[in-house]
């Protein structure tokens, strides 16, 4: 558990969201796009 922990620790800085099941491909899409944005 506590190794998991620390794993999930480290996806803090790489992860910009979660987008919860279902979702639309107009979501998905909207939400790639937020994402790429910040990296613009």
């Amino acid at each position: 558990y506590a190794d998991q922990r620390e794993r999930a620790e480290e996806l803090n800085g790489i992860i910009l969201d979660v987008v919860q099941k279902p979702f639309t491909l107009a979501e998905i899409r909207a939400r790639v796009g937020r994402a790429l944005s910040c990296f613009a």
